[in-house]
């Protein structure tokens, strides 16, 4: 396992202007707790792996343990989310729109047995995966775009529950 903090530079393929900077350095801090390791440090074992840290989490090879935590995650923002819609405080939306969506693009990279590769161009890396909604580019698109309004949220509810759908399909049919 790495140590428990790690300086390095983000891969130039994971610049995103939602997500990481140009000139961004990054301190790797895994939790004791993995469920707070995921919340503080988006796509952090992605990155690590990405990076040649061979010591890391994969939690697209453990996916019973980290989708549960995603999953929590995600509600848990989808609850604050709610709170500021009906207070239209689209400053605070907008972070936390960013926050959630980074744990759908996991959900769907992993759920596909794969790290994140780039948050640059994402949009083929999505196209190449095989299970993932209809028309899931030019949703995450949108969302992308206007990450602080409604229908961006409810946009990105639907994509969580159309890919936990798929996910356990697949994981029924493997089971046959």
């Amino acid at each position: 396992m790495l140590e428990q903090e790690t300086k390095f530079k983000i891969p130039s393929d994971f610049f995103h202007p939602l997500f990481f900077s140009c000139d961004a350095n990054h301190l790797l801090k895994i939790e004791p707790d993995i469920k707070e390791t995921l919340k503080s440090s988006p796509f952090i074992f992605d990155i690590a792996f990405i990076s040649s840290h061979t010591d890391v989490l994969k939690p697209w090879e453990e996916q019973s343990t980290f989708f549960p935590l995603l999953m929590e995650l995600w509600n848990d923002e989808k609850k604050e989310l709610n709170a500021l819609f009906k207070i239209r405080d689209r400053k605070k939306v907008k972070a936390r729109m960013i926050k959630a969506l980074g744990y759908y693009v996991q959900f769907l990279n992993w759920s596909n047995g794969q790290a994140v590769r780039e948050l640059k161009n994402w949009q083929t890396s999505i196209s190449n995966l095989n299970n993932k909604p209809i028309n899931a580019v030019e949703r995450l698109e949108f969302i992308i775009v206007k990450p602080d309004q409604y229908h961006s949220f409810i946009q990105l509810s639907q994509l969580f529950e159309e890919s936990v759908k798929q996910y356990y399909k697949k994981l029924a049919l493997r089971k046959k």
